[in-house]
This record gives C-alpha cells, structure tokens and sequence, in this order.
C-alpha cells in the first residue's frame, strides 16, 4: 500500500493479453495442453527463439514488446507505443488501480472500455431513455423503496438433471437471446419432477431475466423482456429483476439496454467468469422519467412501429 501512495502521481503501464485463446497463446508464447500424453505448456517457437509479446531476449529495446514499455516507464519515460502493441497497452494513473476501500481493480477492465462490441447500445432504438427528463436513482435505492426485487436463479445438483422432458424446465443464458432481448428456445435443460423449486422463479409477465455469470463479456449483462407468464425456472447464471409496479418495467429494460450499462459492464471483467452480482447492480444509476406515461407511451410506439423489442 506504501509504494502505492508513493507512487500516486505516476503512471502504471498495463497490459492485457486478449479474451480468446489464440489471442493469448500469442501474448504469451505458449500454449497449455491437456491432451492426452501431451499435458504441459509448449513453447511457440520460430528457428528456435519465442514467439510472445512479452518480451525479446535478444534486444531489450524491441518496442514491439511489452517490457520495452515496462522498462521505460521505471526510468520516467513515455514511449509512444507501437502499432503492433496498440489495445495490448495502456498507460493510467497509478491512482486509478486501487478503490477507495483499497481494493485493487482488474487492470483488464480498463480494455473493456474501448470495446466497441461491448460497450454500445444494445437498444434497436438507441438511447432514447437518455433524453427525455429524468431523474437518476440508484438500483439499490429501487429495491430499497420495495420498487423493484432481485431474485437469484435455482443452483442445484447435476445429479438433479435428467435427458428427458419433465415439468420442471430449467432456463439458462443460452435462452436470452442477445439480438432480440427476448427469450428464446433452442434446448432446455429439465430437473426430476421431484425437485423441490420455489415459484418464485417462474418468469412472470414485465419481468427481466439477466444473465449474472458468462466467460464472455459481451453475454454479460444481457437482458430478455418476459411479455407473458412463463412455466419454466431460470437457472443459477441468470436473475430476475421483478417490477413491483409493471409501469417500471420498461424503464428498467431500456436502461439496461443503454450504453450506459454496458460501460458499467465492462468494468467488471474478471480473470475467467466474470460476474454481476446483485450488490454490484445496486451500484447502478437508473435513470427514471418524470412522466412514466409518457415514457410507456413512446415505448409502445417504437415496437409496434418495429413489431419488436
């Protein structure tokens, strides 16, 4: 925590060795095998010398390698960093890795940020909830005013699962579809009949199922409109944000459609599952018209115009 606060006015070079495998067996130079015989890490080698972003063994002032940067930066430096290493390298404030309950941040988050397929609208309509008046209250202060209600899917036992058809259909991210915020069908999974589930967990019409748990960043995050009672029970991955009042529905939906969440999203990204957790969507500034009706109205026009959420 001392060189941290010593260190409060520098810079801090960071760097971030991709989201897919082959992006970081390149950073890297090796890649991790679990086949069998062949378990281990194996070099990527060209004529004998690694193939990784990392560093070069054979000249230290390789500025297509992230210790050129690393180096520089102790010596008070700032490099211009190369086309090559460019969204693989940031320079920050040493200020900006630690929270003020001296937590640290994932460096990795600050990538996110210029992700254009993660951080945009993910509204058909664009962000029209940001312009029209409104006031911004915090997610919590919504559960907290009894407003709205997070409830966390089913976690149960694989043993539990079974390949048949059953009454107790289990819904799963892969239900939510991305492009139509929507749920959709492509398989289900299904418990014995003999489970116990609360029906708590049963969609309900104006309900949002969320997905709270996805490896990929994009899929976090995302969001189905439940526009009838569903017989089904979601999963332990996703959460239903519950509308105390069905005129809320609509506003909750287009704020977590909004660039606004998926930039809140993206910092969030972790180092294999990333995760929302109920106390983190608290955090969340959701943005309520001053004149719901109006709202509900202009929401009404756009998907009938489009015949789609």
């Amino acid at each position: 925590m001392l060189i941290f606060i010593l260190n409060n006015n520098k810079k801090t070079v960071i760097s971030y060795s991709g989201d897919k495998n082959s992006e970081q067996q390149h950073y890297l130079g090796y890649r991790f095998s679990k086949g069998k015989r062949k378990e281990g890490i194996h070099l990527l080698l060209d004529d004998g010398n690694i193939q990784t972003m990392m560093y070069d063994p054979l000249n230290y002032e390789n500025e297509d390698k992230v210790s050129t940067y690393i180096r520089a930066n102790f010596q008070g430096q700032s490099l211009n960093i190369s086309d090559k290493l460019k969204g693989k390298i940031k320079y920050i404030n040493t200020s900006e890795l630690i929270n003020k309950d001296f937590t640290f941040n994932n460096p990795s988050q600050f990538f996110m940020i210029d992700n254009k397929d993660i951080v945009c609208s993910y509204s058909k309509y664009g962000d029209f909830i940001d312009e029209v008046k409104s006031e911004d209250i915090s997610f919590g202060e919504l559960i907290d005013k009894d407003i709205l209600q997070v409830i966390t899917g089913l976690v149960y036992s694989k043993t539990d699962e079974v390949p048949y058809t059953t009454s107790k259909a289990i819904l799963t991210a892969t239900n939510i579809s991305l492009e139509k915020h929507a749920l959709v069908y492509p398989k289900q999974r299904y418990l014995k009949d003999s489970v116990s589930i609360s029906e708590d967990l049963k969609p309900k019409k104006g309900d949002i199922i969320i997905s709270i748990a996805s490896g990929s960043m994009k899929h976090l995050g995302k969001v189905a409109y439940v526009e009838e009672n569903i017989d089904k029970y979601i999963g332990g991955f996703l959460s239903i944000i519950r509308s105390n009042d069905i005129e809320y529905s609509k506003i909750i939906l287009y704020n977590l459609l909004s660039k606004r969440f998926r930039t809140f999203i993206s910092r969030l990204k972790d180092q294999n599952i990333n995760n929302l957790s109920t106390g983190q969507l608290r955090k969340f500034k959701i943005k309520i018209p001053k004149d719901i009706d109006e709202f509900n109205n202009l929401c009404i026009e756009k998907e009938t115009n489009n015949n789609v959420i």
